[in-house]
């Protein structure tokens, strides 16, 4: 068992809300693991991360995320506080953007972040001081109305109105305190013209006039500092005599990370210790570990109940309750946020999260795997070795509790049931290494064939492919014209030919072993670039690839998207060529442009309905119709909560038709409208059922066989709505052909494909 998996066992899971979600709707699959600052507002305790917020209900014990796919206005949080007059919750993010969120209503304020500033624009802190809020940021203090919704000033403190970072703010009865580098400004906190800098002054006699104050705090009328030696990397308290004098509260040789003042205690927080004050200055507790994890605290509180409540940079939130014990609290997700590859099969979702640079260098990322599946993330990460990056993941379609991962440098390693079984590599394979007795056994793609053979590309060596048989037999292929290239994506098509994507403009490759993998004197085989049906050269650089239900091949270039409508022609040259999708305008009946020939296609993704699900390098997600004629969506961060215009790839659930979308930011879902068809009818079902008199959202029938159409009535047989489905789902509003919802009752789906040999009736109680 791992370090992790205890904390797993530990966390708490009652009545999370992140069930199934509506289709049309979105969903984070963030890591929440890492606590960065905690806030308590009423009965919620809210921990932000690096990417989006959780909160805690201390009444129902519930855990639940909040983040820019449920309402926040962006990812990458940081600062936050509750002001309990108002009660306003803040945050702030890393792009200095900021919430204002009062109950369910969430109010954006994004001046800092839309004002042309050089230099750091981080929010550091935020504190409250008569009904106005403050932060602390990058280049001064910027003072917030909360009844306007609205910047009220900005200060710029340093001499001659200079831009200087403020890391932390205090006030007492008198002044406004602002830690800085090498200083600490104040300043009469009644002045009405603050913004003047001739009003800030230095505070006098302080301990070092080098380093950086981190944080200013007023304890019980007393100012404490947290000083920071950037020479030494070690810390020291300091708290201000009544004669003025500093003294030294408490010396460190290593970092102190934050001083804080919650309820009646002082807290000293270094990484591996946590220190309780009392007013009396009495250390009354230390904390260090949890025992289950070694304490890494990032911030403290103290809630209403009295619990001590912990932002843990690995655990997410630590409450020590009343008997001493510990328990650790995120949601379910990620152990971060990295991706490059996903694969899915049937329900099951898998993410390879490691990464290449763009010259195909590592990102010596921990290899880390990660499975979605029945609601829940699970981790396969392995902690004590040399290998780096996974970069390509397959499900077994024979059985998907069998996982591939390749890495780049270390070759495959095989999990079953979450177990690693098997590494794969120069020693054990035919796989090959570019240089022997370096991890330089790089893995591009891997794919099953119709027999259960699995062929893998094994970049930058003499051989580039490699098979192992369905008898455990490895075999790598000499094709001279691809040897020493990076062979990355490889397909299979339904005539079983491969198709393999060569990296940095060395087009495309495709292969037939006509059944014989071990021999390749029988095999066919065709190096090609892309050229039209003109014999016009189009691009060299492939970056996807993907056979769609029709058996078209779709590949995304540079230049946007090729098709290649007779595939089975690979090897004759016979009218094989290159088309591209035409996009007419129909007012004037001439050429617009070709299928998004601006992009540079990163992944594709065929659904249940076979439309066309295109990830580009710079401009987010496009869902064309089958034949690619008309785009149904284009989802980017200025209309949608996707977290990046720049995709990694996609993979659909075929089961729920839930799209998930790798970014550099980390993973997001889309629900959409078309599922895998299932003629057997074997998950067949309706939800919301019931529907109830308050649901608003649209109702899913799915499970359904390809295409059927989708009758329904009421009980009396009389039809009120009809549709057909896309792939295996269909979509109903609730309402008539009028337009009008429906009245209460028990309501009859009937399901039938065109022949009628594929059939099933369901129920649906509906309440108005």
């Amino acid at each position: 068992m791992n370090k992790f998996s205890l904390i797993i066992i530990l966390i708490i899971f009652i009545k999370q809300s992140f069930a199934q979600i509506p289709v049309g709707s979105w969903r984070d699959h963030l890591p929440y693991r890492e606590a960065t600052n905690l806030v308590q507002a009423n009965e919620k305790i809210f921990c932000t991360t690096p990417y989006a917020v959780f909160f805690y209900d201390t009444k129902d014990h519930s855990i639940n995320k909040l983040s820019i796919t449920n309402g926040l206005s962006d990812i990458g949080t940081g600062a936050i506080n509750y002001l309990q007059d108002k009660d306003l919750l803040v945050i702030a993010y890393s792009n200095a953007n900021i919430d204002f969120v009062r109950d369910n209503n969430i109010t954006n304020i994004n001046d800092i972040k839309q004002k042309q500033i050089q230099g750091d624009k981080n929010i550091y802190q935020i504190v409250f001081n008569e009904g106005k809020v403050y932060l602390a940021c990058g280049f001064g203090i910027v003072k917030l109305n909360p009844d306007k919704n609205e910047v009220e000033d900005t200060y710029y403190i340093g001499a001659n109105a200079l831009e200087v970072p403020v890391y932390s703010i205090s006030f007492d009865d008198k002044y406004i305190y602002a830690a800085s580098d090498n200083t600490i400004y104040y300043a009469d906190k009644d002045n009405p013209y603050l913004v003047d800098f001739n009003n800030w002054q230095q505070v006098a006699s302080l301990p070092s006039s080098t380093g950086k104050y981190l944080n200013v705090v007023n304890f019980n009328n007393q100012i404490f500092i947290n000083y920071f030696n950037e020479n030494t990397n070690a810390s020291t308290v300091y708290n201000k005599e009544p004669n003025g004098a500093w003294q030294v509260f408490y010396n460190s040789d290593t970092f102190i990370r934050r001083i804080k003042i919650s309820g009646n205690n002082l807290f000293i927080i270094k990484k591996d210790t946590i220190f309780s004050y009392d007013t009396n200055l009495n250390l009354i507790e230390q904390i260090s570990d949890y025992g289950f994890a070694n304490a890494n605290a990032q911030d403290i509180i103290i809630s209403n109940n009295n619990d001590i409540c912990i932002a843990d940079e690995g655990v997410g939130l630590v409450i020590k309750q009343q008997n001493n014990s510990f328990t650790s609290i995120f949601p379910n997700g990620p152990f971060t946020n990295h991706n490059l590859d996903i694969d899915a099969q049937k329900d099951l979702i898998c993410v390879a999260g490691g990464g290449r640079t763009d010259y195909w260098g590592n990102l010596y990322y921990t290899p880390e795997g990660y499975t979605f599946k029945d609601e829940n993330w699970q981790w396969n990460i392995i902690w004590d070795t040399d290998v780096r990056d996974f970069v390509t993941v397959l499900i077994d379609p024979q059985d998907i509790n069998h996982i591939l991962y390749g890495s780049w440098g270390g070759g495959i390693f095989e999990y079953k049931n979450n177990e690693l079984i098997n590494i794969y590599n120069e020693q054990n394979s035919s796989l090959q290494t570019v240089v022997p007795g370096e991890l330089r056994t790089y893995i591009g793609a891997m794919a099953y064939d119709a027999e259960h053979n699995l062929w893998v590309t094994n970049p930058e060596v003499p051989e580039v492919i490699s098979v192992k048989t369905k008898d455990d037999d490895w075999y790598s292929l000499n094709y001279p014209e691809i040897s020493g290239k990076i062979a990355n994506k490889i397909i299979i098509t339904q005539y079983g030919t491969k198709w393999v994507q060569l990296a940095r403009g060395n087009g495309l490759f495709a292969f037939n072993d006509n059944n014989t993998p071990e021999d390749i004197s029988d095999d066919e085989r065709k190096l090609f670039y892309a050229y039209d049906e003109n014999g016009e050269f189009i691009t060299k650089e492939i970056f996807s690839i993907a056979e769609d239900k029709d058996g078209i091949i779709w590949v995304g270039t540079d230049e946007g998207v090729l098709t290649y409508f007779n595939p089975e022609n690979v090897f004759s040259g016979e009218n094989f060529y290159a088309d591209r999708i035409k996009l007419i305008d129909v007012n004037q009946d001439s050429l617009v442009q070709y299928l998004l020939s601006k992009e540079t296609i990163t992944g594709i993704a065929i659904d249940g309905a076979n439309r066309k699900w295109f990830g580009t390098r710079n401009s987010g997600v496009y869902l064309m119709s089958e034949d690619c004629r008309s785009e149904i969506f284009h989802f980017h961060t200025g209309n949608s909560p996707i977290f990046s215009n720049t995709i990694n790839d996609i993979a659909i659930n075929e089961k729920t038709g839930e799209v998930f979308i790798g970014t550099p930011l980390g993973v997001v879902s889309f629900k959409g409208t078309a599922t895998e068809g299932d003629n057997n009818y074997t998950d067949a079902y309706v939800y919301p059922n019931p529907v109830r008199e308050n649901y608003e959202g649209n109702i899913t029938i799915t499970g359904l066989a390809s295409d059927v159409n989708v009758k329904i009535t009421d009980i009396a047989g009389r039809l009120v709505y009809e549709t057909r489905a896309f792939g295996g789902q269909a979509i109903w509003n609730g309402k008539t052909f009028s337009g009008e919802r429906v009245k209460t009752g028990v309501y009859l789906i009937f399901c039938t494909d065109d022949t009628g040999e594929y059939t099933k009736v369901l129920k649906l109680l509906f309440i108005n």
